[in-house]
């Protein structure tokens, strides 16, 4: 029953013996292994990091962007309330940035017209109270501590 053992015994040795020089070769080969050698004479100076700058807004560019992606209907622009007709401004949109939202207000029309964000609380051009921005409309009311408010919608669906 020795005898069996032996020749495995031999063949278990050898192949532990080849992988050990195996091993012994792929640490010695990879130990410097993408270490940069840096000159003695040459000096590194670290890169001074800063936080990335906020970038500034740009309305006209968010309207041209909003306005070319016609979010609000598959044909022309839908047509404004009938206060917003008579005060001559239009919601034209929502942009989020960072955490805060911003109403896209068109106030005047063509060459004329002037584009501004405006935030909750902020006033709008027919001087009622914006009190709350959605992801597709915007809510004003002539008084905020009053029930009565007026939704204007993005896409084409009544208030």
């Amino acid at each position: 029953m020795t005898k069996i053992l032996l020749p495995e015994r031999r063949m278990l040795v050898r192949a532990g013996a080849a992988t050990g020089a195996l091993f012994a070769c792929a640490v010695l080969l990879g130990w410097h292994a993408g270490h940069v050698v840096v000159a003695p004479g040459a000096a590194v100076e670290p890169e001074a990091w800063q936080l990335p700058q906020i970038k500034k807004s740009d309305p006209e560019k968010d309207l041209a962007a909003l306005a070319a992606r016609k979010p609000w209907s598959t044909s022309a622009a839908p047509t404004p309330s009938k206060a917003a007709a008579a005060t001559n401004w239009r919601f034209a949109g929502v942009v989020q940035r960072g955490d805060e939202r911003y109403a896209l207000v068109v106030s005047g029309t063509d060459a004329a017209a002037k584009v501004s964000y405006l935030r909750t609380g902020e006033t709008l051009p027919d001087g009622s109270v914006l009190v709350e921005i959605t992801a597709d409309s915007a809510t004003s009311a002539s008084d905020p501590a009053s029930p009565d408010r007026h939704t204007y919608r993005l896409h084409g669906a009544k208030p």
